[in-house]
């Protein structure tokens, strides 16, 4: 018969509570790591969207006419184009990463 000793009891209750929180927290990171990325989105839908606006206020001023200078008509124009860009380079990366995660 084989004699267990109390304190190598103890230290396999250790153990396992040792594993059973070393997989608590891989769960944890993983959800914190799922927030992390959904706020990400969320803010990067934000930044798309407030870039649309600006591109808009940009288009107004380029097509305002005498109201506004020419100088400020045509910065208008450049800075509308620009945003255009801008606001489809960020929407591929976006798609892109989405798409990598979704392949993990």
């Amino acid at each position: 018969m084989k004699v267990v000793r109390i304190d190598e009891r103890a230290a396999a209750r250790r153990d396992l509570g040792r594993a059973e929180a070393a997989v608590s927290a891989a769960a944890r990171v993983r959800g914190l790591m799922a927030e992390a990325r959904a706020a990400a989105a969320e803010h990067l839908e934000a930044l798309e969207a407030a870039i649309q606006v600006a591109r808009d206020l940009a288009l107004d001023v380029s097509a305002g006419g005498e109201a506004y200078g020419v100088g400020a008509r045509e910065a208008s124009r450049q800075l509308a184009e620009d945003l255009f860009w801008r606001g489809k380079t960020l929407k591929a990366l976006t798609a892109r990463e989405r798409a990598g995660r979704m392949a993990h």
